[in-house]
């Protein structure tokens, strides 16, 4: 075995799966639908062909073990979830390179036990709340924050993850499995989700933070008035006040060297003649500094006080 037939395996892995789970718009493998069940019962067929005992735990984390000749363990893996129309490398290649890992020592009996695990539900797509796997793992998880949570079809949180043999009451369990292998380090290759290592002519880096993540819907309330005949001056439209906000936080992260992003808008009464008199917003703010974050949410709150006073002052 060598290391360039080991990455053209991983190659044609991500291929087979992306085949398997995605159409020509991206990857579909949202957690919690048959998509993501579809590739996860592969990836657990590929893994226990090359000897690799396969279990879940009270997440719903998936977690492949070629047993070592130490019971101290080494972790590898990411996640087979993905947004709708997602990238086929975000995830996946971090759990398939952690899964040719296991076949690298699948006929060699490594030091340590090595797992690759697939963490269930890292990007939150379908109910807004990411990390979910690793969080409850690592005894961080919130689970009355999701309990009574709807999608957007009104399905709520517990009756989707049951449907998937998991039970959200004792979701936390995980944190006490986990301990009990013994893992004394974790390694996670994953894809970079911007131009930083392309524009610096770089091939790969190492991690120096996690980002920490500040996420808000606004709302926004003007008053609703006819397009034609209601001056501007006297207006109070409450999307140009959503709008001159959005501009305002922009500002906030780049003060930061932060990254924020505004990506739904929704207005009332949605109409071409009609000034809105409510727009909602969603606000994503990161920094992997804790201060510097609860000071971006600071200055958030205090344009969102001008916003309510008047958009122009915002």
């Amino acid at each position: 075995m060598n290391f360039n037939e080991s990455a053209k395996r991983v190659v044609q892995d991500l291929k087979e799966l992306a085949e398997l789970t995605a159409d020509c718009n991206g990857a579909q493998r949202v957690a919690w639908t048959p998509t993501w069940q579809k590739a996860r019962d592969w990836f657990k067929e590929k893994a226990e062909a090359i000897g690799a005992q396969v279990i879940r735990d009270a997440a719903g984390n998936q977690w492949a073990k070629i047993e070592g000749q130490s019971k101290e363990a080494i972790a590898i893996g990411s996640h087979l979830d993905s947004v709708p129309n997602g990238g086929n490398l975000d995830g996946a290649l971090g759990v398939l390179s952690a899964l040719e890992a296991l076949r690298w020592y699948a006929e060699k009996k490594p030091k340590k036990t090595i797992y690759a695990v697939d963490w269930a539900d890292e990007e939150g797509a379908r109910y807004g709340y990411s990390c979910l796997g690793s969080s409850a793992a690592g005894a961080s998880l919130n689970i009355d924050e999701l309990m009574g949570r709807t999608d957007l079809n009104g399905i709520k949180f517990e009756d989707a993850v049951r449907e998937y043999g998991v039970e959200p009451e004792t979701m936390a369990d995980a944190n006490a499995q986990m301990k009990e292998r013994n893992l004394k380090g974790y390694l996670e290759l994953h894809i970079e989700q911007g131009p930083v290592l392309e524009n610096t002519g770089k091939d790969v880096s190492c991690v120096y933070g996690a980002a920490g993540v500040e996420r808000h819907y606004i709302e926004f309330t003007g008053q609703s008035a006819h397009a034609g005949s209601f001056p501007i001056k006297m207006r109070r439209d409450a999307f140009l006040a959503a709008a001159q906000s959005a501009l305002a936080f922009k500002e906030i992260a780049l003060k930061y060297n932060a990254v924020c992003t505004v990506g739904q808008v929704s207005v009332e009464p949605d109409v071409t003649t009609i000034v809105p008199g409510k727009c909602v917003i969603s606000l994503d703010q990161r920094t992997i500094n804790p201060a510097d974050l609860r000071k971006m949410h600071e200055g958030t709150v205090d344009c969102r006080e001008s916003s309510r006073r008047a958009w122009r002052e915002c």
